[in-house]
């Protein structure tokens, strides 16, 4: 996966994130503590990809392609 698309993977996971968050009001909520793994996971990803370092988050960065 590139990197430009990556932010962009970023970007909506993020805007799913607050919009989870709005409708639920809490931080706390399943639906928003599963969109923040998410949006960790792709942020792994992205730092791994963007530094040019190996990724110990590797078989998530394939995942995240596969998606």
């Amino acid at each position: 996966m590139h990197i430009t698309e990556l932010q962009q993977k970023i970007e909506n996971l993020r805007k799913q994130m607050i919009e989870k968050f709005m409708k639920s009001g809490s931080y706390q909520t399943e639906e928003v503590i599963d969109a923040s793994q998410q949006l960790d996971r792709v942020l792994n990803c992205y730092d791994c990809l963007r530094y040019k370092r190996n990724c110990k988050f590797e078989f998530e960065c394939v995942d995240i392609e596969g998606n």
